[in-house]
């Protein structure tokens, strides 16, 4: 039997419904913050510095779900199908551009 989209992706909407419930102004802020200051720290239009805001970004969206309480692991530094490693083992993949 053929699951629908909707289906399939069951694991990530709720964990994307729960970050949006549970972070507050401040934690959003806060994250934002840290990107920004990331993205100006180390220019990404150097190819190199590419990687060090890419990881960063990870590590910091990765504390951002664990402070809304969802369950997942870091996992960037030893798969290269996903970041972070949600409930129930499914893998999210970040990508990140900045202009």
């Amino acid at each position: 039997m053929k699951k629908s989209k909707r289906s399939l992706f069951l694991t990530e909407r709720r964990v994307f419904d729960t970050l949006k419930k549970n972070c507050s102004d401040e934690s959003k802020i806060e994250y934002e913050r840290a990107i920004s200051v990331l993205v100006n720290r180390y220019n990404t239009t150097i190819r190199e510095n590419r990687f060090t805001v890419g990881g960063a970004v990870e590590v910091f969206t990765f504390a951002l779900l664990k402070s809304v309480g969802i369950n997942c692991r870091f996992t960037g530094d030893e798969d290269v199908k996903g970041d972070i490693s949600l409930p129930n083992g499914k893998l999210l993949s970040l990508k990140s551009s900045f202009v």
